[in-house]
């Protein structure tokens, strides 16, 4: 609907729309897979017919927007099986389109969600199979690594909704000078700044190692790389223990530079405490996440998960604890792969 409001998205200088594009198969074959019908002008057009409707109207939405100087962002949602071998063409069609990034984001298909996909038995998109699809995408169009599955309508950071914190209620019946001082305009100021201080300082310390699109010679002299993994509770540093990490943040890297490449949650932490204990045995999911990585930095690990993650010949390293997270990648690979 995207071209029926774009004269009002413009007269309100809307900066940057975010639109979902699962397929660019012209003859719907593939958007029929996902879509069963398409309601559009009250009517239901079903199968090839609507995924054939939903794609023009979609590309034509895009082209609207760019042209008007509108920040564009591509989601697509990886489904095994059905659009996965596809995404490299979605990626060429939106570059082709000027869209400014493209997420590539996983099915999450559980039963329990009540989803068509989940009922229907379609496994959810696993962690190598979204690495594999953007590496794919990364030679025809900037890339987006760092989503969380966050929400749109999520207030806060990622990996820190506070959207319960603000509702119509709170606001609604306050004058403009309550909400003026609730609001603290300067003290938020204040705040950013020191954001930007530490940001500034971070960026001294790590130096310029990190490579947003790069291949392996540029990151390594011999063309060999390896993944690691960290465990962080953010501010740029390892300062998460491997214990309680619910989420892994995976990095390429050789002896010249690395490449942050995404983020992989697992549903428990190795160690929830007694009262979150519930007989469970968190590491084998743990393991399976990290399979192919070959370093871990954390910030501190336990001879019974280092010994555990040693049998699928991974390295545990919690001698960089509370160091910046990229130029410790680099110095860890430097010690353990590139001696």
């Amino acid at each position: 609907m995207i071209h029926k409001h774009i004269d009002e998205i413009a007269k309100y200088t809307i900066e940057h729309v975010t639109v979902t594009l699962n397929s660019v198969d012209e003859s719907g074959e593939i958007g029929s897979k996902i879509y069963p019908w398409v309601f559009y002008e009250h009517k239901k057009h079903r199968g090839v017919e609507g995924a054939k409707l939903l794609l023009e109207k979609q590309l034509i939405g895009i082209k609207m927007l760019v042209e008007r100087g509108i920040l564009v962002k591509v989601n697509a949602v990886l489904i095994p099986g059905i659009n996965d071998e596809h995404l490299p063409l979605v990626a060429k069609k939106v570059k082709e389109l000027g869209v400014f990034i493209f997420n590539v984001m996983p099915l999450i298909s559980k039963p329990e969600f009540g989803t068509k996909f989940g009922l229907d038995g379609v496994p959810s998109a696993n962690h190598k199979q979204l690495m594999k699809a953007q590496e794919a995408c990364d030679v025809n169009v900037k890339m987006m690594r760092h989503c969380r599955q966050c929400r749109a309508d999520a207030v806060g950071f990622l990996g820190e909704d506070r959207s319960d914190e603000f509702f119509k209620e709170s606001f609604e019946n306050k004058s403009f000078e309550e909400l003026s001082h609730h609001y603290n305009l300067n003290q938020r100021m204040k705040t950013h700044e020191n954001i930007e201080t530490w940001r500034r300082a971070l960026r001294a310390a790590n130096g310029k190692i990190s490579q947003e699109a790069a291949n392996k010679d540029d990151l390594s002299s011999t063309g060999n790389t390896v993944l690691v993994a960290v465990t962080t509770r953010g501010n740029g540093l390892i300062n998460d223990h491997f214990g309680s990490a619910k989420e892994f943040i995976i990095y390429e890297a050789g002896d010249k530079a690395i490449k942050f490449l995404m983020h992989r949650k697992v549903e428990k932490s190795y160690c929830a405490g007694k009262e979150g204990c519930d007989g469970s045995y968190p590491i084998d999911e743990i393991k399976n996440a990290l399979s192919d990585c070959h370093l871990l930095l954390t910030q501190k690990i336990g001879e019974c998960p280092q010994k555990e993650l040693e049998s699928i010949h991974l390295t545990c390293d919690d001698g960089f604890a509370d160091e910046p997270i990229e130029i410790s990648v680099l110095k860890g690979v430097k010690k353990h792969f590139f001696v």
